[in-house]
């Protein structure tokens, strides 16, 4: 019997809360994270401009990263045992205490230690898909995780303009404002709206041990793919965090694995369905989400490279804006046709439309047109996915480690996105072309191996949706 049926569930209490009350409020509080991962990139350069130096000044972007990535499967688990909206409420609490330390900092380590307690908010995501399982019936909870999914993608498009306002008519000061003010309402919310619920009684002996190693197993190898751009990859030091992060998560998992109770389960990866939906993410990650970088890239690039169609930054911007109705609309479609034709069918089709757009631009990107149109049909099929892949996983994972598994799937999705910007940049970088004035650009020799190898990777994923086990829909309305 799947876990979605399984005594678990059996044993809890229901208490329904309306969907639109339900959606408001976990969305409020999903936008936070959204928007304190947006609205800074606009802030970078007057913050250059302030501190005097670039690289200090990008911690600003690599401690939020690091930060989210370790918080996701420790908070949602934590969640899990003590209570979702407890843990929601403090790790908003601490947002806005982290927006408010970087307002009033006048010293970059303040902004950056403000920075690093915010990205606490990342683990509102996996909380959010607990919430929504534990306070909607399973008919409903399918299409409701597709609407909170899609806030993200949508706050996220709409962050980076915000940011732009802001800072051009303001500070850079004023995007913590806005972040405390936003968390402060979402804290609020949460507190009000949300029923208390009673939660199973922790395990007498707690995991702290496999707690503590998360952050740092976590957190090595990506700052070792982060910085392999500036140090190389076969840099002493680079080779050096990549090998203690990876011998330190292999320990972990091995220590967690010989656990009775441990805080992450990671026996949970060896059911079909919850290691295939996370080598799902992992190739989803690899392609599919490199769309934004590789699509700015061939737009910008000059048309004269042979492997670009020399539209302004400006009207790329412009071309960009459907995204965010794309994403609007791709999040509670998937849920629907989860609901209907269960998440197997909702992450093929998104899987076919992110591999369609990919290889139709691999074989033809000289028309802008025909670009932008796979471009917004490849972008459909990530919305779609951004919903189908934590459903797949809520699918098939017991109801008291939902936020726990939807947060390792987070952490998987983040890793592999990191790996796939170096990939995507080494690609680029295979084959240049100069212009007079020495200026380098990828040839498009090395613009269709990077278009290749995201085809490639987006057909690898379907496959691997295809061998996911075939269930009963649920056929049931939101």
């Amino acid at each position: 019997m799947s876990a979605l049926n399984g005594s678990v569930e059996g044993s809890e209490s229901r208490e329904e809360l309306p969907g639109a009350k339900l959606i408001t409020v976990l969305g409020i509080a999903v936008a936070v994270c959204a928007l304190e991962i947006s609205m800074v990139f606009s802030a970078l350069p007057s913050m250059i401009r302030q501190f005097g130096d670039p690289a200090a000044v990008l911690w600003v972007v690599t401690i939020h990263y690091l930060v989210a990535a370790s918080s996701g499967a420790l908070c949602g688990r934590l969640g899990d045992l003590f209570g979702r909206k407890r843990m929601l409420l403090m790790i908003l609490g601490l947002a806005v205490c982290g927006a408010l330390v970087s307002f009033i900092s006048g010293s970059l380590l303040g902004v950056i230690i403000g920075r690093g307690m915010q990205a606490v908010s990342s683990a509102a995501i996996p909380l959010s898909f607990g919430l929504v399982r534990e306070l909607t019936p399973p008919a409903r909870a399918p299409f409701r995780i597709g609407i909170v999914a899609s806030v993200a993608p949508v706050i996220g498009g709409v962050g980076a303009l915000l940011g732009g306002l802001l800072v051009d008519h303001a500070s850079w000061r004023a995007l913590f404002g806005v972040s405390a003010a936003l968390s402060t309402v979402a804290t609020l919310a949460v507190w009000t709206m949300l029923p208390q619920r009673t939660v199973r009684a922790a395990p007498r002996k707690i995991d702290v041990l496999g707690g503590i190693l998360i952050p740092p197993a976590i957190a090595a190898p990506l700052l070792a793919v982060h910085f392999s751009r500036h140090w190389t990859w076969l840099d002493a030091r680079t080779l050096g965090l990549l090998a203690a992060g990876l011998a330190l998560l292999v320990f972990w998992i091995f220590y967690e694995s010989r656990q009775n109770d441990p805080l992450i389960d990671v026996r949970l990866l060896k059911r079909r369905q919850i290691g295939l939906a996370n080598l799902g993410m992992a190739l989803f990650g690899l392609g599919a989400l490199q769309n934004v970088q590789v699509l700015s890239m061939l737009l910008q690039q000059p048309a004269w490279t042979g492997a670009g169609l020399g539209v302004s930054a400006t009207t790329t911007g412009l071309l960009f804006v459907p995204f965010i109705v794309i994403n609007l609309i791709g999040g509670p479609l998937s849920g629907r046709v989860a609901a209907r034709y269960t998440s197997r069918i909702a992450a093929l089709v998104g899987m076919c439309l992110t591999s369609v757009g990919w290889i139709a631009i691999a074989l033809e990107h000289s028309s802008l047109v025909f670009v932008m149109a796979c471009g917004y049909l490849q972008t459909l099929g990530v919305a779609m996915l951004f919903a189908a892949l934590p459903n797949l996983v809520v699918e098939d994972t017991p109801r008291d480690r939902t936020s726990e598994a939807t947060g390792v799937l987070s952490v998987v999705r983040q890793f592999a996105a990191s790996i796939g910007t170096q990939i995507v940049g080494f690609t680029l970088s295979t084959s240049t072309v100069a212009d007079e004035a020495g200026v380098h650009f990828p040839s498009e020799k090395a613009v269709m191996l990077t278009l290749g190898f995201i085809a490639v990777i987006s057909a690898l994923a379907i496959v691997a949706t295809m061998l996911l086990p075939r269930r009963v829909p649920l056929r049931a309305g939101a």
